[in-house]
């Protein structure tokens, strides 16, 4: 541009300078019309060239060689391919907007990859769906689902958390197939339906097919072959005319073959069976092809007008096969032998209508029956016909103590319907220990028991194993001690009452003379030995008691009365006298008995229990026993 003013200045230019003016004026004027297209009369810019990019009102474009390759519109679109103005060479397409691309309608987020064009691969990722789609053209042949879930050949097979699942149906889309290279299918799998919902059926097919045309055969043959030189083993499964059989070669082992067959015999047809049924025969066969049937298991028809029929088990016994077991409409019948079980520890689940006949796992084991309620039942002479010990079958947990009485539980079960108070019970907490039922309370849903276990058993908060109860007087093992099975309070300390009110009862010795009765059944008593003094009455009187007040009398039945009358009316002293009473109580909780004294006249002096000369002895011993 100083070139250019140069030269304008001059009053004179020389031919070569006005040249040279005249070409920097064109260049001049053509920079002006080339900024001109770019920069609009507003000011605004509107294409920018930079080599094989180019930036204009309609986006950005990529060119290779002339050619547009790449393109983002000014609108979200996205393409890119080796020549974006034809859907075959465009590789990847954006669509933010809905649109018609090459003759389909395209929604707002889809993504291609590919050309959509008929007979064309392409993948669609259809952003309303929520699905990948694998297409031909614009047909989609297999889809990835928004659960991750794979569906391909047009819908018929599922691959997703629920495994594999093909459609079934006989067509090519249904099956499972397997092909040669010129396309000749030698075996497929494919499954069958018949009826309506809900009384669909359907059946399932191995297919093995000889090729069209050809005079070869096909078999279906599962084949499993460890390895081993000599030693083979498989299932082959092939037809004849009246019947199907299925040969299983087990082993050759000792030039011994054994084989496992199933064999099908149609109505009437001429074989070991009679009628129409099916048969698994396990035989021996040895090098020689001499065989042996060894065991042998039948289903078959009895009468078939009459609807009966049969499974009979065999067992080669002395050189020919001998009925064992067979089960038909009037049940089970052994022929031959016992019936063994093994062992458990308790009853299988409950079902309604159904009994259990089984073996409990005691030290030996019994047997059993549990009816559908989930009642146990001992059979046999393994119960009380034996040792007076009936296995429990339950589970008793422990619940509490309040020594010499205590609780346990029974989960779950009615126990009123069992167990009554004055059982006996056995069970083992690292030791045998032995205990009465005082009391039985069906707490739905379980039954809480209460226990006494005399002077020697305590149940602890432990395991409890081996239970048992006995409804025999003398079952093996009880002790049958009365003082084994005893509450017992003694005092050798003399108690006294001086000035004593008349009719007024009291507890001499208070806590040295009363007793604590468990829960239940009790020979309540006791032994005193009484004295009383008057002052001035000719007649001496002492009253005894035991009373579940310490100043009243409960129960006349368990009161005495001593008196002495003399001709001297002073200082009247009653001798040392024994006294006593008993009687069965029950008790329906634990309660305190009182051995209460009382003088019924107004001028005693003196009331006392003198047990210096024997000792006071409160008792209760369990009537149960």
């Amino acid at each position: 541009m100083g070139r250019f003013a140069e030269l304008v200045s001059k009053e004179e230019l020389t031919a070569s300078e006005a040249l040279e003016l005249r070409n920097l004026a064109d260049l001049i004027e053509s920079i002006s019309l080339d900024v001109g297209s770019i920069i609009g009369a507003s000011g605004k810019i509107s294409r920018l060239d930079a080599g094989s990019v180019r930036l204009d009102n309609a986006g950005m474009h990529t060119y290779l060689g002339g050619v547009e390759t790449g393109r983002i519109a000014r609108d979200g679109d996205f393409m890119l391919g080796s020549n974006i103005a034809a859907p075959a060479t465009t590789s990847f397409a954006v669509f933010t907007n809905d649109q018609t691309y090459n003759s389909e309608s395209i929604g707002a987020g889809d993504v291609l990859l590919g050309d959509n064009t008929a007979s064309k691969a392409n993948i669609l990722w259809d952003k309303s769906t929520g699905k990948l789609e694998f297409r031909g053209g614009t047909t989609a042949q297999g889809w990835i689902d928004t659960d991750g879930g794979a569906t391909f050949g047009a819908g018929n097979v599922v691959l997703d958390a629920g495994g594999i699942r093909i459609t079934s149906g006989q067509s090519l889309p249904n099956q499972l197939k397997w092909s040669s290279d010129d396309s000749y299918h030698p075996g497929a799998i494919y499954t069958t339906e018949t009826g309506t919902t809900p009384n669909r059926t359907s059946s399932m097919t191995l297919h093995s097919s000889a090729e069209a045309g050809g005079s070869g055969g096909a078999n279906l043959l599962l084949w499993c072959s460890p390895g081993t030189s000599g030693v083979r083993s498989s299932i082959q499964l092939y037809s004849s005319s009246q019947r199907s059989r299925c040969d299983v070669p087990v082993a050759d082992i000792d030039n011994l073959t054994t084989h496992m067959e199933w064999l099908h015999q149609a109505e009437g047809s001429a074989n070991i069976l009679d009628g129409f049924g099916m048969s698994f025969d396990y035989i021996l066969e040895d090098d020689n092809n001499n065989v042996d049937t060894v065991a042998q298991m039948v289903y078959q028809w009895d009468d078939v007008s009459a609807d009966e029929c049969s499974t009979v088990m065999y067992n080669r016994d002395s050189g020919s096969l001998v009925e064992k077991l067979r089960f038909n409409k009037e049940g089970v019948i052994i022929n031959d032998g016992t019936l063994t079980m093994k062992e458990q520890a308790a009853a299988s689940g409950d079902t309604e209508a159904y009994g259990q006949l089984w073996v409990k796992s005691d030290a030996p084991n019994t047997l059993y029956f549990t009816d559908d309620d989930g009642t146990d039942t001992q059979l046999g002479a393994g119960g009380s016909e034996a040792d007076g010990w009936i296995a429990a079958g339950e589970t008793w947990t422990y619940a509490s103590a309040d020594d010499p009485t205590f609780t346990f539980t029974i989960a779950s079960f009615d126990a009123t319907a069992k167990y009554s108070v004055g059982m006996k019970l056995k069970l083992t907490q690292t030791t045998a220990k032995y205990f009465f039922i005082t009391k039985v309370v069906f707490d739905d849903p379980g039954s809480t028991i209460t226990i006494y276990g005399g002077t020697d058993y305590d149940l602890v908060n432990a395991a409890i194993s081996g239970p048992y109860y006995g409804m025999v007087k003398t079952p093996l093992g009880f002790p049958q001690d009365p003082g084994k099975w005893a509450v017992t309070v003694t005092d050798s300390t003399d108690r006294q009452q001086s000035n004593p009110t008349q009719d007024t009862w009291y507890n001499l010795g208070t806590t040295n003379s009363q007793i604590s009765v468990p829960i239940g059944l009790w020979d309540l008593g006791y032994f005193v030995n009484a004295y009383a003094q008057e002052a001035s009455s000719a007649t001496a009187q002492i009253n005894i008691t035991l009373s579940t007040g310490n100043n009243t009398e409960s129960d006349a039945d368990l009161t005495t009365e001593v008196a002495l009358t003399v001709t001297v009316a002073h200082n009247n002293i009653v001798p040392v006298i024994a006294m006593g009473r008993r009687k069965i109580v029950t008790g329906a909780s634990k309660t305190t008995w009182y051995l209460n004294a009382m003088c019924p006249q107004a001028d005693g002096e003196d009331i006392r229990y003198r047990n210096i000369h024997g000792d006071m002895t409160l008792t209760a011993v369990c009537a149960y026993l």
